[in-house]
């Protein structure tokens, strides 16, 4: 009997590791694909360099020096598509790394169309019969995004000529704004009429990805936004999307330069503060310790409702007491420190404990102990007689019975 249980230990313990191993090779080769893609967009404007030159980097790596016909472009766009979506059901790794050996073939070979062959491609894909029309539509927005990573104008005249059926072309502008966002704005402006409703939508998206190119012309655009709400939700996305000090300190600069209404500069500042918290999980950035009081509290406010407690955010409470006037400083911090009790009483008890006498210190002990109030009474109780004996020190006890 002892041995049988034995046996089936073994083999349990075997189909686990079997199955974290396969899951583990299905996760890195997602990551792998999605890096893939991401590489592409990003690979920006070509330079300028001889025929000589193309046609060499055109075949290097390549199984075949002939260069394919539109068609044949087509055709195999088509088919590696048709392979790349059943990989959704498909758990096989020699089987997904066959397929993103074609995929990297055929990215690659869209790099190096010509605006002419781009064209031929794109009205092939329109005219095909194989494909569904949710898929034609799918893999016309792959195209044109990833072949706007040197094509941006081609790639934009395409969807505006053809976005009835390509439908989004949020790809294009992105990859545009973060190349050359002066041209991509220009293109935009001079298409507005063309455009229509979508003129708005894709003047957003190039404003977002711009601002760590430009900050100065990202934040002149952002007038051209009429309605407040997107106008904001664009504000703070542009300052999000900024991953290293350097970028935050260059667009602060340009923020106190412009002209930008206050409520306005607050949304831009308050996209700064989560943005800090998103990228950099250490703690407040160099760039913010020379912050004016008012802008420490837009970003103060940022940092306060977008961290996870969960995070341990001493230095972030640390660095609002030293940054924020004491009189704001209650308001502003009190999101994140009820989530941080919350997640850790003990962690955010220590740190309230810590604090010097005064308003804040009181408000706190005040919130800790309403917090507490139904899991541990007795510990409410001693928190609300450290407060100062007064009418919200009687008012808490009696709310704690």
């Amino acid at each position: 009997m002892k041995f049988l249980r034995v046996i089936f230990l073994l083999l349990l313990i075997a189909l686990v590791w079997r199955g974290t191993q396969e899951r583990a090779m299905v996760s890195r080769l997602q990551a792998e694909h999605e890096t893939l893609i991401a590489r592409c967009v990003a690979i920006g404007p070509p330079e300028k360099e001889s025929e000589d030159a193309k046609a060499a980097a055109r075949t290097s790596g390549r199984r075949s020096t002939a260069k394919p016909e539109a068609k044949q472009l087509k055709d195999e766009l088509v088919a590696a598509f048709l392979r790349l979506k059943a990989l959704e059901t498909q758990t096989d790794p020699d089987s997904r790394l066959k397929v993103e050996k074609e995929v990297r073939e055929w990215i690659g070979r869209l790099i190096d169309l010509s605006p002419k062959e781009l064209k031929q491609v794109v009205e092939d894909l329109l005219d095909d019969g194989v494909l569904e029309p949710g898929d034609r539509r799918t893999l016309l927005a792959v195209v044109l995004s990833l072949a706007s990573s040197r094509q941006s104008e081609t790639a934009a005249e395409l969807y505006l000529k053809h976005r009835e059926v390509v439908g989004d072309g949020g790809g294009i502008f992105d990859a545009w704004g973060k190349s050359d966002p002066a041209s991509a704005l220009a293109w935009l402006e001079q298409n507005r009429e063309s455009l229509g409703k979508d003129y708005q939508s894709n003047l957003k998206r190039i404003i977002m990805v711009a601002a760590a190119r430009d900050p100065a012309i990202a934040l002149a655009e952002l007038s051209k936004i009429k309605d407040a709400k997107d106008r904001n939700s664009t504000e703070r996305g542009l300052a999000m999307s900024l991953r290293d000090d350097g970028a935050r300190a260059a667009l602060l600069a340009e923020l106190r330069a412009s002209g930008l209404a206050e409520v306005d500069r607050a949304e831009v500042l308050r996209g700064l503060g989560s943005g800090q918290v998103g990228r950099l999980s250490q703690g407040p950035g160099a760039w913010m310790e020379a912050l004016s009081p008012v802008e420490a509290v837009a970003v103060a406010e940022g940092v306060s409702k977008s961290m996870n407690s969960s995070a341990h955010p001493e230095a972030w409470f640390d660095w609002m007491g030293k940054s924020l006037p004491q009189e704001l400083m209650e308001d502003t911090a009190r999101p994140l420190l009820t989530k941080w009790i919350n997640d850790d009483y003990a962690a955010a008890g220590e740190w309230i404990n810590r604090q010097p006498p005064g308003d804040f210190r009181n408000a706190s002990a005040a919130n800790y102990a309403r917090m507490m109030a139904k899991r541990f009474p007795d510990t409410a109780k001693d928190w609300a007689n450290t407060l100062p004996e007064g009418p919200e020190k009687r008012r808490l006890l009696e709310e704690i019975k």
